[in-house]
């Protein structure tokens, strides 16, 4: 006769909430907006997220420009990489 499966392990208790779970749980639990609302908020926020990046993104380029004078033999002057538009 096969007995059921019985777990012989001691109790271990759970470990402790990080903070970024807890602000998922805050965020799950709290009153929504209007559907319309948050749909328009996310699109607004990401269109200002895409704009500080690209902005960001300059600024790096223009200062490692600055700092890194380009190799022998080479102009500095290549296309940017696809990946990043």
């Amino acid at each position: 006769m096969v007995d059921e499966a019985i777990d012989h392990r001691p109790s271990i208790p759970p470990v402790r909430f990080t903070a970024y779970e807890i602000g998922r749980l805050i965020v799950a639990f709290r009153p929504q907006p209007p559907h319309d609302e948050r749909t328009a908020h996310v699109l607004h926020w990401s269109a200002w997220r895409r704009r500080h990046k690209a902005h960001a993104r300059a600024c790096h380029r223009a200062h490692n420009a600055a700092i890194r004078p380009p190799p022998h033999g080479q102009t500095g002057t290549t296309t940017p990489s696809r990946i990043y538009n």
